[in-house]
């Protein structure tokens, strides 16, 4: 049986989630009151009220790494505009028993176990959509490792960009929204996991191209195949989350950028993928990807010019 008591901590060090440079995401103290419970000697949960979300910590994982996965999750939520969806986030460590543990807490531990071992292995980190605490959906999962600085927060900013595009009260389930593949939901977590990362100032924007144009590597592969978009599988050498990152830049190209923030997810969610695309594309998904094809088939400098052209 867990046995618990709570902890009342007075002062929590949060980062600034409004600014876009690297100087302006330096932390901030705040006065805050955070519930700390904890379940045994091996996991603890601490409830952020100023940022809706919940951290489930196992007690393996170091006080330095909650940190930065704090840090992160305000700045995402303040980028993107989501505050008031209510997140509950886990955070495995490297102890086996530690994660059975916090996998007591997540419930339905018989089915849900495995992930939470897969991300103990640094392997990797998971969103998953389904009810949580609050009675809303919403988990992130991210693993506690030696990992290289600016590779975990791009995983962590790809992992809460599925939180933002599944934040809507209408929100259905990752897969329902895939057709097939990955393209569509995470391309678009692998572009603005860049993005962020430029926006708030640890990436420059030499880097930020550089790693868009490393995106493209699978670019003749694809157009010279017969494998549309949607079709393009986890794992596939055509790198489905690369090519999924261009298509969200074409899709913005035509729509507009805080369109697709908004109004193209809240659609996507309230009326379904075909269409949610008829509306702002006259065509379907075949047509689409078609239109797609077209403007990947440019020469990459004059795809990172337009890239620039519909970020800036």
């Amino acid at each position: 049986m867990f046995r618990f008591f709570l902890l009342i901590l007075s002062l929590i060090t949060f980062a600034s989630c409004h600014n876009s440079t690297l100087d302006d995401a330096s932390y901030i103290e705040d006065v805050l009151e955070t519930e700390v419970v904890e379940y045994s000697e091996e996991v603890n949960i601490n409830f952020y009220k100023e940022m809706n979300a919940k951290f489930t910590v196992s007690t393996s994982v170091q006080n330095n790494f909650v940190t930065e996965i704090t840090k992160l999750v305000q700045q995402a939520k303040g980028k993107w505009n989501f505050n008031s969806k209510k997140l509950d986030i886990y955070v495995v460590g490297a102890n086996r028993q530690s994660v059975i543990n916090l996998c007591d807490v997540y419930g339905n531990c018989s089915s849900d176990l495995e992930p939470f071992i897969f991300a103990m292995n640094g392997s990797e980190a998971f969103y998953s959509l389904r009810e949580n605490t609050y009675g809303e959906e919403g988990i992130v999962v991210f693993f506690d490792t030696v990992f290289e600085d600016i590779s975990f927060k791009r995983l962590a900013f790809h992992e809460l960009f599925h939180a933002y595009q599944f934040h809507h009260k209408n929100a259905s389930s990752i897969g329902a929204l895939q057709v097939d593949g990955p393209w569509l939901i995470e391309g678009g977590a692998e572009l603005f996991s860049e993005l962020i990362l430029y926006q708030l100032g640890y990436h420059t924007e030499e880097k930020f191209n550089s790693q868009m144009e490393l995106k493209l590597l699978s670019k003749e592969e694809y157009l010279s195949g017969t494998i549309p978009l949607n079709k393009i599988q986890y794992g596939s050498s055509l790198r489905p989350y690369y090519l999924g990152a261009w298509f969200t830049v074409y899709v913005i190209s035509e729509i507009g950028y805080e369109t697709y923030l908004v109004d193209f997810y809240e659609d996507l969610h309230t009326f379904g993928i075909e269409q949610t695309i008829q509306k702002y594309f006259s065509t379907d998904i075949a047509g689409l990807i078609d239109n797609f094809n077209t403007f990947l088939n440019q020469e990459n400098d004059v795809l990172l010019i337009e890239l620039t052209r519909i970020l800036s």
